[in-house]
């Protein structure tokens, strides 16, 4: 538990304060993604990636700092999202 507040608070502080949400469509293109790993999609029902990322409000071109990182689970889909204007940094 203390390491999934460590990452919500780090993620928080990147994201920012707005009060704007992200593109849902954005988000469910990451989410379906072809290259995602069928191992990864499996894990989706359990991990509610849009929800994660909404909350988070990621979206393309930002510069986000992905803190305990582990597998790459969400660092893969919010690369998707940020796109090749943005970065992930692990």
């Amino acid at each position: 538990m203390r390491i999934f507040i460590l990452l919500t608070l780090s993620m928080t502080l990147v994201s920012g304060c707005t009060s704007h949400r992200p593109d849902p469509t954005i988000i469910q293109d990451a989410i379906e993604h072809p290259a995602r790993s069928d191992a990864d999609r499996e894990l989706d029902d359990g991990r509610k990636p849009a929800e994660v990322i909404a909350f988070f409000k990621i979206e393309p071109s930002m510069k986000v700092i992905d803190i305990f990182g582990g597998g790459g689970y969400y660092t893969e889909l919010i690369s998707y999202i940020v796109g090749e204007t943005g970065s992930v940094t692990l």
